[in-house]
């Protein structure tokens, strides 16, 4: 919608807006009668309404073709939306006249089902992200994302590049990386050590003390650098520069020290960390030694029902969180891998009763009664009672769950692996392959077993491995039917980030009520809304607020 042109007398480029309403092209395929509009071209767009109530349109804009997506449980039977989930963040279900529909929300967090895009979110009932832009700023790599990761190949050789060092000449491209070759500084003359100096590539020659000393032996040449090899030849001192030679730094925290241009170069140093991030570790140089001094600063437990951790002492702690419905009906609990309080339906309490008998959940800490019509539970904390986990010992009744303290299966090698197997009450200790002195760092700890993390213990150079609690070894899993539990009370959740099942509860399922339709699920009381879920075939009953 411009004519663009070059001014000759100035080399300077023109642009002069068209007449409103030229025709043009916008490149959208899912618009049509494109006209110049102040300098831009617009056109209006095309409706792919399919007269669909149920269904999401959509414009597919490189062919113009339209497409239509049904959203699942819509025009379904409902009580209240969440009736009509279907699991979809880009659709909000709504449930009006008993009748399921949908409205679509703008940016909601969303996956494209594309690990090479991020910040991906719902735009008009879909899922849209932008692509991840692979650059690892090298011209002599050819960059790419596949499966959310960037991958660099080598590109072309031979192409000019430069590599950063003033010593080197002729740079170009040689199988990804730029290599140049060094500039020559040898000036002949065996007693001096020639380099490359850097700044505008000057070359130097130091004299080597001692060399060309008049001598008889090769003792009298000697000035003990371990670093150089020096001997006596037709009378005169000879050095010879040694490279990548064994020497000592004099510094007890650092490692595989070697000689460079006839010094010894600084060793890598060693790791002194304990893994506790509320002390501040570092090493002696003089004794080789770690320490480790209690420090103030931020942490995490690694519990997620806790707030505010702070170090203190050396130790990270935080205030646990309350999860409290003020619901006698329901027991109260935080899970601490997510923080998520859950307030879970106590077994019949808050139903229509005519007895005690009606009343009885099955859990030995709940003292459950008939009062004036109505169910309720009591938890009571003087109850015995067993987890029918044979690795937990001291069960008793808190709070109305019974909680148990986990067997301890140390048996105080580093080099094994301890666990209690829930079926037996057994416990075993498995060698761990490669576990032994001499570790450096963390990976060099690594067992290749999911279910122990590793660490190496830089004070006594050893590795340690510790057994993850309720670690399953099998595979993460990948989607919801890796998780299925076969209770049909739970609804079954993966995931995807760690790889992580989760069985959560739903409020109000009994799982020996099966049903086909919602009337195989009435109990005669008012006070309740009957259904039947279609996913599973149980029963739903969700006691009415109010209801006398």
């Amino acid at each position: 919608c411009t004519l663009d042109t070059c001014a000759p007398n100035t080399g300077n480029c023109l642009s002069v807006q068209l007449p409103e309403a030229t025709t043009c092209t916008d490149g959208n395929a899912c618009t049509s009668s494109d006209l110049c509009v102040g300098g831009q071209c617009k056109g209006s767009s095309k409706s792919c309404s399919d007269g669909n109530s149920c269904t999401i349109d959509s414009c597919e804009a490189l062919t113009g073709l339209c497409a239509s997506r049904p959203v699942a449980a819509c025009g379904a039977p409902c009580f209240h939306a969440a009736h009509c989930s279907d699991g979809d963040p880009c659709t909000a279900e709504t449930c009006t006249n008993y009748k399921c529909g949908f409205t679509l929300p703008t940016g909601n967090n969303c996956s494209d089902g594309n690990t090479c895009t991020s910040g991906d979110r719902c735009q008009q009932g879909q899922c849209v992200g932008s692509a991840i832009v692979c650059q690892d700023g090298s011209p002599c790599t050819v960059d790419w994302c596949s499966g959310g990761k960037c991958l660099s190949a080598a590109g072309i050789s031979g192409n000019n590049c430069t590599d950063g060092n003033d010593c080197t000449e002729l740079d170009a491209c040689n199988a990804g990386s730029c290599d140049g070759v060094a500039i020559s500084c040898d000036d002949a003359n065996p007693c001096t050590l020639d380099a490359c100096g850097g700044d505008n590539a000057l070359c130097t020659h130091a004299w080597l003390a001692g060399c060309g000393t008049g001598c008889q032996t090769d003792a009298e040449c000697q000035d003990g650098n371990p670093c150089t090899a020096r001997s006596c030849l037709s009378s005169a001192c000879v050095v010879t520069i040694l490279t990548s030679a064994s020497c000592d730094d004099g510094d007890l925290c650092t490692v595989a020290e070697t000689c460079l241009a006839g010094q010894c170069q600084p060793g890598v140093a060693f790791a002194c960390e304990d893994g506790n991030p509320c002390t501040a570790n570092a090493c002696n140089p003089l004794t080789g030694e770690c320490t480790a001094v209690a420090e103030a600063a931020t942490c995490s437990d690694g519990n997620a029902c806790t707030k505010s951790d702070t170090c203190t002492g050396g130790q990270c702690v935080g205030n646990p969180s309350i999860c409290e419905d003020n619901n006698p009906c329901t027991a109260d609990s935080c899970s601490p891998n997510d923080g998520k309080c859950a307030f879970v339906q106590m077994g019949n309490c808050g139903k229509a009763c005519t007895g005690n008998a009606q009343c009885n959940d099955g859990n030995a800490c709940t003292v459950d009664l008939c009062s004036d019509g109505v169910c309720s539970s009591l938890t009571d904390d003087q109850a015995s009672c067993s987890d029918g986990n044979l690795c937990t010992t001291g069960d008793a009744c808190v709070g109305g769950q019974c909680l148990a303290q986990t067997v301890s299966c140390a048996d105080g090698e580093v080099c094994t692996a301890d666990f209690c197997n829930p079926t037996s009450g057994v416990c075993n200790f498995t060698a761990l392959a490669g576990c032994g002195p001499g570790c450096l760092q963390h990976a060099d700890c690594s067992d290749g077993n999911v279910c122990t993390i590793e660490f190496c213990n830089s004070f006594t150079r050893q590795c340690i491995y510790t057994a993850l609690a309720n670690c399953n070894p099998l595979p993460p899993c990948q989607g919801p039917e890796q998780c299925d539990d076969s209770d049909p009370c739970t609804q079954d959740l993966c995931n995807t980030t760690n790889g992580a099942c989760s069985n959560l509860v739903m409020a109000g399922c009994n799982p020996n009520d099966l049903c086909v339709a919602d009337m195989d699920c009435e109990d005669g009381n008012p006070c309740t809304l009957d259904s039947c879920n279609g996913f599973n075939l149980t029963c739903l009953h969700v006691t009415l607020d109010g209801c006398q």
